[in-house]
């Protein structure tokens, strides 16, 4: 794979990472985007000290596996290969669990449904991460935001309402 088109890939599954965590309430220190290196991305979280609720193992499964469907959205198909970090992740959070490769295959259907309605979003924080290699959670949260917030000024009523919000903030 040549390295343009690995750096775009990469750039991709990490954003899916990214912003299916900032939509879970996931938060994070830094998306790094490091090509010639191994691992040629990652995200930094602060950890976990245990799971509260099953929720919370839900959402990190999630997650995991948002990356490779954000990059399969990219690539038009998945690459096997390159999830395999990320399923393997799955596996462990799933742990014994009888139906595990259903429930993961389920969820990254949803990861990938959750992608494509996202898109924005990704688009927008990947091609951020090829210009500087590295963002912190809030210019994460600023390019998500933005990225929300242009698409939805195209629409009267949200329009609207997002400029009442704003003007109550400011004030």
């Amino acid at each position: 794979m040549e390295r343009e088109k690995r750096l775009k890939c990469t750039a991709y599954h990490e954003a899916g990472h990214a912003v299916a965590s900032y939509f879970m309430g996931r938060k994070f220190k830094k998306v790094v985007l490091q090509i010639d290196q191994s691992p040629p991305g990652y995200i930094e979280y602060t950890k976990r000290k245990k799971y509260t609720s099953y929720k919370q193992l839900e959402d990190d499964i999630f997650i995991s596996l948002a990356g490779p469907a954000a990059e399969s959205v990219f690539t038009g198909k998945m690459n096997w290969y390159r999830a395999r970090f990320d399923l393997e992740s799955a596996r462990r959070l799933y742990g014994s669990c009888k139906y595990k490769e259903v429930y993961i295959f389920w969820t990254l259907h949803r990861a990938e449904t959750f992608i494509r309605d996202n898109w924005r979003c990704v688009d927008a924080l990947a091609l951020e991460l090829i210009r500087v290699d590295k963002l912190a959670y809030q210019k994460v949260r600023n390019i998500i935001y933005k990225s929300l917030f242009y698409w939805n000024a195209s629409i009267p009523e949200l329009r609207d309402a997002r400029d009442l919000t704003i003007s109550k903030n400011e004030a």
